[in-house]
């Protein structure tokens, strides 16, 4: 396959078509690209700039990040599932999930912990429940993720900040860091935020 190559994938997606409107444009992916990445470096801190945004494509498979081959270091860019390239609430709720993982992607794609996704889920839902896209996360490992994240929060607010600020590859981190940042966190609570997430990202 050739990078350079005219994509010419003839399965339809949503959303990249802008149409004109009596006071301005429609909404496309891009903009909602943008806006919620300033939301999200609202709610959690800057994101890392060596990262170059590549943009968004639909695949079979999760949702997740992907990073270009090693030719092109410090490219990242959102995937989201074939399912959402012809529902674009799917879509939309897909996306705010990814944001998060575009302000510090890790050195280590497969890597993951609790905490990373448990912010991810917790700017998910804020999303969704902003635009009403009617659509939630179910029982599991994502929800149990969220719920230690709130716990954080409602500890801190701030904390999601002060960690990425100390330690901006958040895969990395460990219980006894996260523990000088947040004394008031339980160890057990601390463990839970730090250890891998099930099947990575």
């Amino acid at each position: 396959m050739s990078f350079s190559a005219t994509p010419s994938s003839e399965i339809p997606a949503l959303g990249f078509h802008k149409a004109a409107l009596p006071d301005g444009w429609t909404a496309s992916w891009p903009d909602l690209v943008s806006w919620m990445l300033i939301e999200a470096e609202r709610r959690f801190g800057p994101r890392d700039p060596r990262w170059f945004f590549a943009g968004v494509e639909f695949a079979d498979g999760v949702n997740h990040v992907t990073y270009p081959l090693a030719d092109r270091p410090f490219h990242v860019a959102i995937r989201l599932t074939r399912a959402a390239a012809a529902d674009p609430r799917l879509a939309h709720f897909e996306l705010a999930h990814e944001i998060v993982h575009l302000l510090s992607p890790s050195a280590n794609p497969s890597a993951s912990n609790c905490l990373l996704e448990g912010m991810a889920g917790v700017f998910q839902l804020e999303m969704a429940s902003m635009a009403e896209l009617g659509v939630g996360v179910g029982p599991g490992p994502y929800l149990d993720a969220i719920q230690a994240v709130l716990a954080l929060i409602g500890i801190d607010p701030g904390a999601v900040r002060k960690i990425r600020a100390a330690c901006p590859d958040l895969a990395a981190l460990t219980p006894d860091a996260l523990l000088a940042i947040v004394p008031a966190l339980s160890k057990a609570r601390a463990e839970q935020l730090c250890a891998p997430f099930p099947g990575g990202h």
